[in-house]
C-alpha cells in the first residue's frame, strides 16, 4: 500500500499505536483520533484522503478504535493489539495478521482506491482471488451456526442485494441469504474505488458538522452496502476468524495451542508457557509460564 490510515478512539490509543508502528519501521501512515465511532471514522478518513490528495494512491484504512465493550481487557490499548500468538512468533498481534491479509488482497487490486479493514477479525485467505477492479465487499462462506453474530450479505449473482446485520436464521432464510445451509458473512473488508469515494465525500461530508448525524452514526456504521451497488468477492476455501468478543477470542487462543487454565492454584504449582487463565485463583508460590494471559482472576503473588 502507498499509505495506511489508522483510526483510534482517543489520544492514549494514538500514542501507543504510533509508538508501536515506529518500532516496526513504518513511515507511510497517519492516525486519526475519532471520538464519533467507526461510522464517522470512515467519513473522516475519506476527508483526510481528499485533503492530502491521496486519491491516486492505494490506501489501507484500519478501524482500530472503539470501546472494546465485548473485549474489555483491550479497552485502553485498542483491539489492534489483541495477541494472536503462533508457535514460532509469541509476540504477534492482530495488526500483523491484518497487514498480512492486506498484502494478499493488494496483489489483486488493479486500480487506486481504499481497502477498509476492522481490527477484530482475520481472514486466512488460502486460495487465489480474481482481479479486483470495482468497489466490492470481501466475503467468506460459512455455515449458519453463528449467523446471529455476524453481518450477512444477500447476493444477487455477484452483486450485494441486501445487507443484514446480526439477524436470526429465520430472517436470513426469508430474505434469501441462506444457500445449502451456508451464508456469506461480512468480513469487515471492503474495497472502494475513487468513483465511490467521491460520491460518499460529496454526499455525506457536510454531515460531519451535524451533531444529530454524528450521534446517530456513532453506533450505526453507514450502510454503504445498501446505498451502492457493490460487488461480492468470495474468498473460497478460506477461514474467517472473529475476535470481537471474549468467547470467540478464548476459542481462538485454544486453536493456537494456548493452554486453558480454570481452577485454583497455590504453593509450588508450575503453569506451562502459553497459558490462558480465566476465573481462576492464583496463589502464593505459583510460577506462571512465559507469554501467558490472565483474565477475570484473583491474584496473590506471581513469581
Amino acid at each position: 500500500f502507498d499509505f495506511i490510515i489508522f483510526t483510534v478512539m482517543d489520544e492514549n490509543q494514538n500514542t501507543l499505536l504510533r509508538s508501536e508502528l515506529l518500532k516496526r519501521n513504518m513511515t507511510s501512515f497517519d492516525i486519526i483520533v475519532s471520538h464519533n465511532g467507526t461510522g464517522i471514522a470512515l467519513l473522516e478518513a475519506i476527508d483526510y484522503i481528499m485533503i492530502h490528495q491521496l486519491n491516486d494512491k492505494k490506501v489501507l484504512l484500519i478501524n482500530s478504535g472503539g470501546n472494546a465493550t465485548r473485549n474489555p481487557q483491550f479497552h485502553d490499548i485498542g483491539k489492534i493489539f489483541i495477541p494472536t500468538p503462533e508457535y514460532d512468533n509469541d509476540d504477534k498481534v492482530i495488526l500483523d495478521d491484518i497487514l498480512k491479509q492486506a498484502d494478499i488482497l493488494l496483489q489483486n487490486v488493479k486500480n487506486p482506491g481504499i481497502f477498509i479493514c476492522t481490527s477484530d477479525s482475520i481472514c486466512n485467505i488460502h486460495s487465489s482471488l480474481p482481479v479486483i477492479e470495482h468497489s466490492c465487499a470481501i466475503t467468506i462462506r460459512t455455515d449458519t451456526s453463528s449467523c446471529a453474530s455476524y453481518g450477512v450479505f444477500v447476493p444477487d449473482k455477484n452483486i450485494i442485494k441486501e445487507f443484514l446485520h446480526k439477524k436470526d436464521l429465520s430472517v436470513l432464510q426469508e430474505r434469501g441469504a441462506v444457500f445449502q445451509n451456508s451464508i456469506l458473512v461480512d468480513t469487515g473488508i471492503f474495497y472502494l474505488d475513487y468513483v465511490t469515494l467521491f460520491y460518499i465525500y460529496y454526499h455525506y461530508n457536510h454531515y460531519l458538522t451535524n451533531q444529530e448525524f454524528l450521534d446517530y452514526y456513532a453506533v450505526v456504521v453507514p450502510d454503504i452496502c445498501n446505498f451502492f451497488e457493490l460487488e461480492l468477492v468470495e474468498c473460497k476455501d478460506s477461514e474467517f476468524i472473529h475476535l470481537g468478543d471474549n468467547p470467540n477470542y478464548y476459542q481462538f487462543l485454544m486453536s493456537r495451542g494456548v493452554h486453558s487454565v480454570h481452577s485454583t492454584f497455590d504453593k509450588s504449582f508450575i503453569v506451562p508457557n502459553h497459558s490462558f487463565f480465566y476465573h481462576s485463583i492464583v496463589g502464593e508460590g505459583v510460577v506462571v509460564g512465559d507469554y501467558s494471559m490472565i483474565f477475570n482472576s484473583d491474584l496473590n503473588i506471581i513469581e
